[in-house]
């Protein structure tokens, strides 16, 4: 009779634990689906009686909202009952961390490292993230490790991460060689070939991956996406000094199939037009057909080559036509703005020269309130404003720190009235009302 009594005590037990568990996660969804006040009520109501499902729910809410006080509370209470809650709060203080916080939990991570031997992967991301502030090269003992237990995809992969563990190049890419692996592994040792030879500025085995690329794009065997991303190691920092010529040799493979990385590279090309008139016209055949298919960003690249008639026949009207197309980007405003008061046209168009840089500096454009102030600085067809100048000049440096708006301030001061914040103010508002579609209290 005690027995069952006991067993029906442990399974009532285990009944209202079942349903705790259920509340938590009814609580949650309620917060996700919206009801963020009703779902983090009931959660801190069940985690102020002890549930640790709750305690963790919360973790993740307030590290989601950036409440970094309450999140960190109601991690150190979860990790009580779940150990991987500390690792889950450390990788969100990672992701987080600026320069300070990360000195501090270099040192923490490596503690766990010592000790537990579970916060690799945190590190890793921690080196990652601030690889101008740590020496990635300390990391080598530990992924040596990884190759001696026989984890050597993830050596691969953790070598790929970090900036520079050179002394284990050469070994891995061994054992890429010699080993059939999966595909992202293979991808990865990919990558691990294109930093090496990057590190090493070897050409010859630049020629040779990018010729294996070029096969495996061909074949389908690599999406566009996939060689775009080895591409962009040639300008990540992260790696050593961008080559930018690397980048455009190997992002050219896939074509347009990414039309943000192709502008990406057209822009640069089309900026030092020293290739062969073949490959610029290929460009601008490019352009016309990802204009046709709506795009906007080609439209730039073929006004620009209409503007300095490269590659094709100098010609205003039309790169006007084409800046005209693509005129819901801010520097397609700009580039209209300073076409028409500049007088490329035959004659100035002052004022709608002026509407359509003003629409680019309210849009983001910084450099557009630079040429504002340069034209409102020395008439050019218009009456000479200080203070209109003045005001274009301090946006500008107030948004970039340039020293070519800080020489303009200086020589415009002994001509401006004593102040002109209003003036400065109200264009910000109307920049923000622009930019965001909506009013702002102006700060007094």
């Amino acid at each position: 009779m005690q027995l069952g009594l006991k067993a029906s005590i442990v399974l009532s037990l285990l009944f209202l634990s079942g349903c705790v568990i259920d509340d938590a996660t009814r609580a949650n969804y309620q917060y996700e689906q919206g009801e963020t006040a009703e779902g983090k009520s009931v959660l801190e109501r069940l985690a102020d009686d002890g549930y640790h499902d709750a305690k963790l729910h919360l973790a993740r809410i307030y590290s989601t909202e950036m409440n970094t006080d309450a999140a960190a509370y109601w991690y150190q209470a979860a990790s009580e009952a779940y150990p991987y809650a500390a690792l889950e709060y450390a990788r969100w203080q990672v992701n987080i961390a600026d320069a300070e916080q990360a000195a501090m939990l270099y040192d923490q991570l490596w503690h766990r490292q010592h000790t537990q031997g579970d916060a690799l992967a945190l590190l890793v991301a921690l080196y990652r993230k601030h690889y101008t502030m740590f020496d990635s090269k300390e990391l080598v003992p530990l992924i040596e490790k990884l190759i001696a237990e026989k984890e050597t995809s993830l050596a691969i992969k953790y070598s790929v991460a970090v900036s520079n563990v050179s002394p284990l190049y050469s070994k891995l890419i061994q054992y890429c060689d010699e080993n059939n692996f999966d595909d992202d592994t293979t991808f990865s040792c990919l990558k691990l070939k294109l930093i090496n030879a990057h590190a090493l500025n070897d050409y010859e085995k630049m020629k040779v991956i990018r010729a294996e690329l070029l096969e495996a794009y061909q074949s389908q065997y690599m999406s566009g996406e996939s060689i775009n991303e080895i591409a962009n190691i040639a300008k990540n920092r992260r790696y050593g000094v961008s080559n930018i010529p690397l980048y455009i040799s190997l992002a050219e493979i896939s074509g347009t199939d990414d039309p943000d990385v192709w502008y990406d590279v057209a822009k640069r090309k089309i900026q030092a037009p020293d290739g062969e008139d073949n490959d610029l016209a290929k460009l601008l055949e490019q352009a016309n057909q990802l204009t046709e298919h709506g795009h906007q960003y080609p439209h730039l690249i073929l006004a620009e080559s209409y503007s300095r008639g490269i590659a094709t026949t100098q010609s205003y009207s039309k790169a006007i036509e084409h800046w005209i197309k693509a005129s819901e980007i801010p520097k397609a405003q700009r580039l209209l703005g300073e076409t028409y008061v500049s007088g490329a046209m035959g004659e100035t168009h002052q004022q709608l020269g002026i509407n359509w840089l003003l629409s680019a500096a309210r849009n983001g454009d910084a450099q557009a309130y630079l040429k504002l102030a340069e034209v409102f600085k020395e008439g050019n067809g218009i009456h000479p404003d200080a203070s209109a100048a003045g005001v274009f000049a301090s946006l500008h440096f107030e948004l970039t720190q340039s020293q070519k708006s800080q020489q303009m301030l200086e020589e415009l001061t002994p001509h401006l009235p004593m102040d002109i914040s209003d003036r400065i103010e109200a264009e910000k508002l109307a920049s923000y009302q622009n930019i965001y579609g909506v009013s702002k209290e102006v700060s007094p």
